[in-house]
């Protein structure tokens, strides 16, 4: 789905009509075009779910010896895994951990800061080690470019809640149409579940299994941990 077909989409469910959608450079355009960029945003920054669509494994050019700090790209939202260096046909790992962490193992970086954010090294590299020269290649997920034009894709698993969901807060925000916001929200809602869903589901011969984290049962008596035999 093109820019120019989410506004269409958007004006049949919002305005129920295929005759006056906004045209470029007037208020109303403008005004959708930030919801509509506002909603893109909320969907690539949510925590709760890793979206694949948003995964990419991006080089940040060569290590060199003296440096361990190295600048992320702008539109960088989170790692996924491991970072690492590849020189020639060898990778070399680094573990990432939170910065107050840096000093429980080694070959080990963190991030930090803002604007941009960082990814350090422990230390700086020296020029006898063997990753100097190599590419740092940083896995992860990465904020997808705004709306613009109108042939620009919409980068999101499912263009549809992009449709009701800038719909909804476009009808929030208007008396005339402020009656339809709680069903536009409510589609909403529920393609955001199905999408969440379709996320966390494994393949047919690799199918995602829950994980069990569950927590030590304290006892109460002088004798510590409680062992159930």
């Amino acid at each position: 789905m093109t820019l120019e077909q989410l506004f269409e989409q958007i004006n049949s469910v919002f305005r129920g009509s295929d005759d006056d959608v906004p045209t470029v450079g007037s208020e109303d355009y403008t005004n959708w075009l930030l919801t509509a960029n506002r909603k893109l945003s909320e969907y690539a920054r949510d925590t709760n779910v890793s979206r694949q669509s948003l995964w990419e494994d991006r080089t940040l050019g060569s290590i060199t010896f003296g440096t361990n700090t190295y600048d992320l790209d702008e539109n960088f939202l989170t790692a996924s895994d491991r970072v690492y260096v590849l020189k020639g046909t060898q990778y070399i790992y680094y573990t990432l951990q939170k910065p107050q962490e840096r000093e429980r193992l080694s070959n080990t970086v963190y991030i930090s800061g803002f604007d941009p954010q960082t990814l350090t090294f422990q230390t700086p590299f020296t020029a006898t080690e063997q990753a100097v020269g190599g590419v740092l290649h940083v896995p992860g997920y990465y904020l997808p470019d705004e709306l613009e034009n109108a042939n620009d894709v919409v980068p999101c698993d499912n263009p549809m809640w992009m449709v009701y969901a800038t719909a909804a807060e476009l009808a929030s925000n208007d008396l005339q149409y402020s009656d339809k916001a709680p069903d536009l929200n409510s589609r909403a809602n529920d393609l955001w579940d199905k999408m969440v869903r379709l996320q966390r589901r494994g393949t047919s011969d690799n199918p995602r299994t829950l994980q069990y984290n569950v927590d030590a049962v304290r006892n109460t008596s002088v004798y510590g941990w409680r062992r159930d035999s």
